[in-house]
């Protein structure tokens, strides 16, 4: 399971190498990816890669141009299904909180019949 950083870079590399696969991006367009949630470093993307890359959502290849830091990015199988298992994982949590809402819904009803019944 992804921590939410890894969540976040994760959705935005899937965006961006959907269509072909890969793709390539620079260390500033992962920081900007995670802005609004969080604040990353360089040392940040290069550890939520590096985790991405264990886990086997990516393969990632370091390349330098003009000096930068050039992430080649590529998907493997579970990177490609990324998007597709985290609506699995929305359904689930759907389906668990239905019913526990109908469990409760039961419990308290059964409760109501038993005071009815008996007092």
């Amino acid at each position: 399971m992804l921590n939410k950083k890894e969540n976040t870079i994760m959705a935005y590399i899937f965006d961006k190498a959907r269509a072909r696969g890969s793709c390539l991006l620079s260390p500033s367009d992962l920081i900007i990816a995670g802005l609004p949630d969080f604040i990353l470093t360089q040392d940040d993307i290069k550890k939520v890669l590096d985790s991405l890359e264990l886990d086997g959502y990516i393969e990632v290849v370091l390349s330098d141009k003009n000096g930068e830091t050039i992430y080649c990015i590529s998907l493997k199988s579970k990177g490609e299904a990324f998007k597709r298992q985290k609506q699995i994982s929305r359904k689930t949590m759907r389906n668990r909180i239905l019913i526990t809402v109908a469990l409760a819904l039961l419990s308290g009803f059964i409760t109501i019949m038993i005071r009815v019944i008996f007092y």
